[in-house]
């Protein structure tokens, strides 16, 4: 489990760096870069992996090919691998986890 969820870190970079050398990062799109402030602040305050998605997701569609949406997509099924890993990581070590788990949502608190 924690081998899954150490790989998966340099993969979610590695995509990252795939849409900055495709040069579909920074788009000139308010909207986009607004997303992209919006997923950074998520980081922040609550699941980096939701602002992880937001920031791929905005990135992408500012710059919409198939290739980038592939790369989004591949990187999104990192991100739910990693998050399961996550989940039950914490229930491993931690006994409590379950109940908070039970009560607490999983990306954005109060919210998914």
């Amino acid at each position: 489990m924690k081998l899954i969820a150490t790989v998966a870190l340099p993969i979610l970079v590695l995509r990252l760096a795939l849409l900055f050398y495709r040069h579909a990062v920074i788009s000139s799109s308010p909207l986009v870069l607004a997303a992209q402030l919006a997923a950074l602040a998520l980081n922040v305050s609550a699941r980096a992996s939701f602002g992880a998605l937001i920031f791929f997701w905005a990135s992408i569609l500012g710059h919409w090919s198939l290739v980038n949406a592939l790369v989004g997509l591949s990187a999104t099924a990192v991100i739910a691998v990693r998050i399961g890993v996550e989940e039950r990581l914490l229930s491993d070590r931690y006994p409590d986890y379950g109940d908070y788990a039970g009560r607490t949502k999983r990306l954005v608190p109060y919210v998914i």
